[in-house]
């Protein structure tokens, strides 16, 4: 998204009021003190496609990419930098300190602090999944599927702030705070069951009102487009329900993970 197109695109929705989610997304990030982009060879099975290793220089440590232009990266590794030594050089051979993110499949999106997130690499049920990892051991925090690829909130708790939006809760030290339209998909369908599947996703999700959305308008558009075969089978589709998420993460894991809004969309799962 960086040709002059994109920039007109920008502007254009400045103009109007609105911003697409990947123009707004990476403010809510901290930048890079270096990028560096090593172009790699062609791969044979994506002609096209433009393979390319990408490092991304914090002051404690590096995060590195490999992507030959298949769905996910082909590597996604972070690399410690301690304080008096070099930076590693960025190759795509593998150094003796990284740690290769082996439990995900996508790409780099930014980082908040000492906490490295990827974006997952494709969407499902009009959202993005996302994971969270600590950059001091590689380890994964928190997952999660964002409706939008936008954060509504991502700041690290200071001691003024470290409750949160909840005072009674005492936390660690500079832990992270996200707060994000998430798409859940219950396992009943609203449509078919709508008593029996509301209680569950109340329940599951913590939900607080007493009535669920309209999802009557999605799955009738749904209908539309299925086969006659089909149709008769789209009222026990899986609902998909959006609501804000306030998840908390330390070092160690999520502290605590709340719904923060009523439900405010539901559709049929793809």
């Amino acid at each position: 998204m960086k040709t002059s197109a994109s920039i007109w695109l920008v502007l254009l929705c400045l103009m109007t009021g609105t911003l697409p989610a990947w123009a707004g997304t990476p403010t809510f990030f901290d930048k890079a003190t270096r990028e560096t982009r090593v172009p790699l060879p062609d791969n044979p099975d994506v002609p096209g496609a433009k393979p390319m290793l990408t490092c991304w220089y914090y002051p404690h440590f590096m995060v590195k990419q490999v992507d030959h232009g298949e769905k996910g990266a082909e590597q996604l590794v972070i690399a410690p930098i301690a304080i008096g030594r070099t930076a590693p050089p960025c190759v795509e051979k593998s150094g003796k300190d990284e740690q290769s993110i082996q439990d995900w499949n996508g790409y780099f999106w930014g980082v908040k602090g000492n906490y490295v997130l990827f974006q997952a690499a494709d969407g499902i049920n009009g959202g993005t999944g996302f994971a969270v990892f600590n950059a001091d051991n590689g380890q994964r925090l928190h997952t999660g599927n964002m409706s939008d690829e936008q954060f509504l909130a991502l700041q690290r708790l200071t001691p003024a702030n470290m409750h949160g939006t909840d005072p009674r809760i005492s936390l660690p030290p500079y832990p992270l705070l996200m707060r994000y339209r998430s798409n859940f998909q219950s396992p009943c369908s609203l449509r078919s069951a709508p008593t029996v599947c509301w209680n569950l996703v109340r329940q599951t999700l913590g939900l607080t009102q007493a009535t669920p959305p309209d999802c009557n308008k999605a799955y009738a558009e749904q209908e539309q487009q299925a086969t006659p075969a089909d149709k008769a089978g789209v009222a026990s589709n899986p609902t998909v329900i959006t609501y804000e998420v306030e998840a908390v993460v330390d070092g160690n894991g999520v502290v605590r993970l709340t719904s923060v809004s009523p439900a405010t969309a539901c559709f049929p799962a793809e």
